[in-house]
């Protein structure tokens, strides 16, 4: 039973999109919140239990690429711009003591803030974990690949959907796969340098039909860039209520 293994070792496994991180010796407060929300999810209550233990931020809602479904290109219905460090770390000062994951990413490119890497260190220091996702182009800068390392981020999402320019950019409009591909190796080069295990690095494929004819030459080509992992997703289209 996995309710009864965590109140008896303070350990805890959760998936987050197929990928498992464990979290050992969770605080009392932390593991009674993740009691409560697991009731939650089982007993249905008309409102939850328990505080979030997963949280979704948007570091920026800016992007340097223009794909076609989504919002950033077509245009929010909202201002535009960073997230501010001092608002990241009061929301953590708030929440993070319930919290066991952040996806810290939503519509924009998370790294384009330049105080992401400020964000995910202070995040780690409160014992909260964190996945992004990327379009990988900032990682062509050697430095930025070094930062998001030392960062102490778990698992690192590279949004590929291609593997020739061609099909690469029919989705990822203004995107380079040759910047993406050296910031993919970039990331590699400095994780392996550095001796971490983390960041996790996912190379991300969503299938379309411009680029279905290079899923089975995936696997080969994700192994040559050293990566971790090879994910294959559904496409998320975005949608207003």
């Amino acid at each position: 039973n996995k309710t009864l293994k965590a109140l008896l070792t303070g350990n805890i496994r959760i998936e987050c999109d197929g990928i498992p991180f464990f979290f050992r010796n969770v605080p009392l407060k932390k593991l009674k919140n993740w009691l409560l929300v697991e009731s939650s999810l089982l007993f249905k209550p008309e409102r939850p239990w328990g505080w979030p233990t997963h949280l979704q931020v948007e570091p920026t809602n800016l992007c340097n690429l223009e794909c076609p479904l989504c919002p950033v290109t077509e245009g929010l219905r909202r201002p535009k711009g960073h997230m501010d460090l001092d608002l990241f770390k009061k929301f953590i000062v708030e929440v993070g003591v319930y919290a066991f994951l952040i996806i810290l990413w939503d519509w924009g490119e998370p790294f384009l803030n330049p105080a992401v890497y400020e964000m995910i260190s202070y995040a780690r220091e409160k014992g909260i974990k964190l996945v992004s996702s990327t379009n990988g182009h900032v990682f062509a800068k050697a430095e930025n690949a070094r930062k998001v390392v030392k960062s102490g981020l778990d698992s690192l999402i590279f949004a590929v959907d291609g593997i020739t320019q061609e099909t690469y950019e029919s989705y990822r409009k203004r995107g380079d796969l040759d910047t993406l591909i050296q910031g993919i190796r970039n990331v590699v080069n400095a994780k392996r340098s550095s001796g971490q295990e983390t960041p996790l690095i996912n190379f991300r494929f969503i299938p379309m039909r411009h680029n279905e004819h290079e899923l089975p030459m995936l696997k080969d080509f994700a192994k040559s860039l050293g990566v971790d992992v090879l994910t294959i997703k559904t496409l998320n289209p975005h949608c207003e209520f």
